[in-house]
């Protein structure tokens, strides 16, 4: 089974709190494994049994990702991201890498730290029904936590005249973009190549939509009731 690896873009603290504990209820199978310099074969060192089935797609599909070309080896995820440096997660020297990918039955987000022997592998899947409640979950948190998780602003398009539009970080509304064209295919073109070439996901594109429809608002005021009743 030949996957692709698509890079982290804008999701890179929420994949994190996935990987802990904040959708740790939705997984649809967890991994750790690891891989060393001597031995260039993966090898699955930790799974949760109770969900991991051991004659699953599951197992094949970890298995699969265990054996891509990027994770063989303490030296093969630095050879690669000296290529594609889109997968470093905090920096080009912070020796932390992550990427995601997908077949017909999972999607699965992968963080790796290599060391000087080993490679320390985290897997998180979800199937795609799974997904259809985690994405609301992740975009719910972040419109609960924009400054952790939401860029500044980015562009978007309004869904009823496809203008091109620009929304900010924790205000309501938006402003017109000058340079809207009357295509609206075109504007949504250039939203995405705007939004990709400052790191942000569509991900977070939704979530500060959503947040600029009113929702900042919403979570000002629960904040606030929270902080009377303590």
């Amino acid at each position: 089974m030949k996957l692709e690896i698509t890079p982290l873009v804008g999701e890179l603290d929420l994949t994190y709190l996935q990987i802990t504990s904040k959708l740790y209820e939705y997984y649809a199978f967890d991994a750790v494994g690891h891989c060393s310099k001597k031995d260039s074969n993966a090898i699955l060192a930790r799974t949760k049994k109770h969900i991991l089935l051991p004659e699953g797609k599951e197992k094949e599909f970890i298995n699969s990702i265990m054996d891509m070309p990027i994770l063989k080896g303490s030296q093969a995820i630095w050879d690669y991201a000296a290529l594609h440096p889109q997968i470093c997660l905090t920096g080009e020297d912070c020796g932390l890498f992550g990427f995601k990918t997908k077949n017909d039955d999972f999607v699965a987000y992968i963080r790796c730290q290599p060391f000087d022997t080993i490679n320390d592998i985290n897997i998180v899947g979800y199937t795609p029904e799974i997904e259809k409640v985690a994405k609301p979950m992740r975009i719910n948190y972040m419109i609960d936590h924009p400054e952790e998780t939401l860029p500044e602003l980015c562009f978007t398009t309004l869904p009823d005249s496809g203008e091109l539009i620009c929304v900010k970080r924790k205000e309501s509304g938006y402003y017109p973009c000058s340079w809207s064209a009357n295509d609206p295919k075109l504007n949504r073109r250039t939203a995405d190549h705007c939004n990709e070439v400052r790191g942000i996901s569509r991900e977070q594109e939704e979530a500060m939509v959503i947040g600029s429809m009113g929702k900042w608002q919403e979570h000002e005021l629960d904040h606030a009731i929270e902080e009377l009743e303590r």
